[in-house]
């Protein structure tokens, strides 16, 4: 797995983006995708500077058509728009969640790898009240699980765009 593959894969596994699964290197018919959410049959791409090469796009065209005419959206991002732009790559993610139908819950929280914060851990016993149910962080109130290791640090948790 690239840098950017891990970037994104941090904030799409586990459910921590808006409580959606996603997998990740999953085959459709004779492709592999990079990231899928098969709940809303949503496909996305990430792609070096190879595949601005004539050869590589019209590979990525025929992929795309096979893809989409199976059924599937696919979002393509080049690595330096998650490298330099990562909210409002997760944005157009969400976005084409929702325009795929699928119903979000409106307080859903991600993570952010280069924010540092993530969502709590009831494996490790964060996120639970003294009784042990389960208590939704407010990422308004800092609340939530500081990543462990020193890679990523901040203050702030990636918040997906508000739709009306």
């Amino acid at each position: 797995m690239t840098d950017v593959e891990r970037k994104l894969w941090y904030a799409l596994r586990a459910q921590r983006f808006a409580s959606v699964k996603f997998r990740r290197q999953v085959p459709i018919g004779p492709y592999i995708v990079d990231f899928l959410c098969n709940a809303a049959k949503l496909v996305i791409e990430l792609d070096g500077g190879q595949h601005n090469e004539t050869e590589h796009r019209q590979r990525d065209e025929i992929r795309d058509v096979y893809l989409t005419n199976d059924g599937y959206r696919v979002l393509r991002f080049w690595n330096f728009e998650i490298n330099s732009q990562f909210s409002a790559c997760m944005d157009r993610i969400y976005l084409a969640l929702i325009e795929q139908g699928l119903p979000l819950e409106a307080s859903g929280i991600a993570a952010d790898p280069s924010s540092g914060r993530w969502p709590p851990s009831p494996a490790r016993g964060e996120g639970s009240d003294e009784s042990g149910s389960y208590v939704s962080p407010s990422p308004l109130a800092g609340e939530g699980g500081q990543r462990p290791d020193e890679k990523f640090k901040s203050d702030t948790f990636y918040s997906p765009v508000s739709v009306q």
